[in-house]
């Protein structure tokens, strides 16, 4: 099967967080799984581009092609002419073509022009058609792309969801939105991450980019109340202006003695998820958040909101608490978290194999392929009845 995948950044551009680890996953394992795999690209890296990368260059990375297009708009929105002239002579080579993100010049106008040739094409918005989206980041200018064109482009594609939240949350977009539901790929520790250390205060974990829509303002409000010792260490980034907002906040509420900000972690974040007694994700939406499995797979229980794609999963082997989204329901799910140990001996003796065992790579990768399949299997018969 000849596939390819549409996405505006990629490996190695990792300063994009999650999507561009995952998308770059299940390539990989596509190709082991003996499928020809391209990629169209920018040489985006944030405002910058990537470093020895030249413009329209293809590289073969871990045997899948990735083409680096030069984009002519900057960040965000990533618009590439040179893609387009490309994917337009290239488009029905392809068998699947499967669009990665949503909301920037790159894949929308992809969208346009694989309507305009009518072939057919896969949808992932890895969070980007979420309601609290829509309504929180460029508001009007979604309002008004959304409803002039938008709309009609995710209506001819197939929908790709990483969790039945984000599947949901697409129908209430396109009622009739046709799709399915796979998980992400993710990167686990070969082997258990050994003896968890035992701290002499209660050691909260929050490792992610640090950007609104993770809810930290609301768990900072909860620190002032909790009635046990405590030490918060946030690991990530993100911008400036905005993390020196929650810096100032954390020293209004007296609590700056009692929060670490360490900023990034790569290879050492296992580790450091594996000596925190929890981890915690306060966002008000996620279609899926990695970082969760990450910490469960590290052996520590996690305290998320029902926003966070992976809640199911959390609740139904009780690896961990989910909270409403309040402040008093999260002080309330702070306080069991203290004092639990139940959850706490099942995700460190069961974390790891749970989460091996329900998100393993090559089944997932199978489970892409026979998806892709039955939509090669329904086009063929659509054009016989033709």
């Amino acid at each position: 099967m000849k596939i390819l995948f549409i996405i505006p950044s990629y490996q190695p551009a990792i300063c994009y967080g999650g999507t561009t680890v995952v998308v770059s996953l299940l390539a990989e394992e596509l190709a082991k799984l003996n499928h020809e795999v391209d990629v169209y690209t920018t040489t985006a890296n944030g405002k910058n581009e990537l470093p020895d990368i030249k413009p329209n260059e293809t590289k073969v990375l871990n045997h899948v092609r990735v083409t680096y297009f030069k984009r002519i708009t900057g960040d965000h929105t990533h618009f590439s002419p040179a893609m387009l002239k490309t994917l337009f002579k290239t488009a029905r080579q392809f068998d699947i073509i499967h669009l990665h993100s949503w909301w920037n010049l790159f894949n929308i106008s992809a969208a346009t022009l694989l309507a305009c040739l009518s072939k057919e094409y896969i949808i992932s918005a890895h969070g980007m058609l979420s309601t609290y989206t829509l309504q929180n980041q460029n508001t009007k200018l979604k309002q008004i792309l959304h409803s002039t064109l938008g709309k009609r482009l995710l209506g001819k594609s197939t929908m790709h969801a990483c969790t039945p939240q984000e599947f949901e949350e697409g129908l209430k977009i396109i009622p009739k939105w046709k799709g399915f539901t796979i998980p992400n790929l993710i990167n686990l520790p070969q082997k258990d991450i050994g003896i968890k250390p035992t701290n002499k205060v209660f050691s909260i974990a929050f490792l992610s980019r640090i950007e609104q829509k993770k809810g930290l303002e609301t768990f900072f409000h909860v620190l002032p109340k909790l009635s046990f010792d405590y030490q918060l260490t946030i690991a990530g980034d993100g911008e400036i202006n905005y993390v020196a907002q929650l810096r100032n906040k954390v020293q209004s509420l007296l609590v700056s003695d009692k929060v670490n900000w360490i900023g990034w972690l790569n290879e050492e974040k296992f580790n450091f998820l594996a000596k925190a007694d929890l981890f915690i994700l306060p966002s008000h939406n996620e279609n899926f958040a990695v970082v969760v499995l990450e910490a469960i797979a590290a052996g520590t229980p996690v305290l998320i909101s029902n926003k966070v794609g992976l809640s199911y999963f959390v609740a139904q082997h009780q690896l961990g608490w989910i909270y409403d989204g309040t402040e008093i329901d999260l002080m309330q799910k702070l306080q069991i978290a203290y004092e639990d140990t139940t959850v706490k001996i099942n995700t460190k003796e069961n974390g790891l194999n749970l989460v091996s065992t329900n998100f393993n790579s090559v089944t997932l990768a199978k489970n892409y392929v026979s998806q892709y399949e039955t939509l090669l299997y329904s086009r063929s018969m659509k054009q016989e009845i033709r």
